[in-house]
C-alpha cells in the first residue's frame, strides 16, 4: 500500500505566486492545503487540518507570519520560508529558518521544501 501524499501549506497573498506554488506542489505528487492569504487563515488551517510541510511567505498583507513560522516550528512541521526578506530580518530564535529569496521561483521553494521534507523522514533499517 502507498503512502498517502504529503499535505503541504502555502500562505501566500500574491496570487500568481501561490498558484505556482500549488501547481508545483502537485506536480511533486503532494497535495495542497490552501492557498491561504492571511496568517489568521494559515493558523486556523494548521489547527484543523494538520500539515506535513509548508511554504511560507513572510509579508502577509503588511503583516510578518513570524506567528506561522514558529506555530510550524513549535509542531515539528518542515517549512520554508518564500519571501523577499533576507534572512537577517529573522528573530534570534527562528535564525535556522530555511529561506528561499524571491525572486527565485516556486519551482526552488518546493525542491527546497522537498530536501526538508527528506531530512525529516526515518532513515531505512536493516530487515531483521
Amino acid at each position: 500500500m502507498s503512502e498517502p501524499a504529503k499535505r503541504i501549506l502555502i500562505l501566500e497573498d500574491e496570487f500568481y505566486l501561490a498558484e505556482d506554488c500549488a501547481q508545483e506542489i502537485v506536480r511533486h505528487g503532494m497535495q495542497v492545503i490552501g492557498p491561504v492569504w492571511n496568517t489568521d487563515h494559515a493558523l486556523q488551517a494548521l489547527a484543523r487540518d494538520g500539515a506535513d510541510g509548508a511554504i511560507i511567505d513572510l509579508n502577509i498583507k503588511e503583516r510578518l507570519a513570524f506567528d506561522v513560522v514558529q506555530a510550524l516550528k513549535d509542531r515539528g512541521v518542515p517549512f520554508v520560508v518564500f519571501t523577499g526578506y533576507s534572512k537577517l530580518a529573522f528573530p534570534e530564535p527562528l535564525a535556522e529558518t530555511v529561506v528561499v529569496e524571491k525572486p527565485l521561483s516556486a519551482s526552488h521553494a518546493v525542491l527546497k521544501l522537498m530536501e526538508c521534507l527528506a531530512r525529516q523522514e526515518p532513515s531505512p533499517t536493516a530487515v531483521r
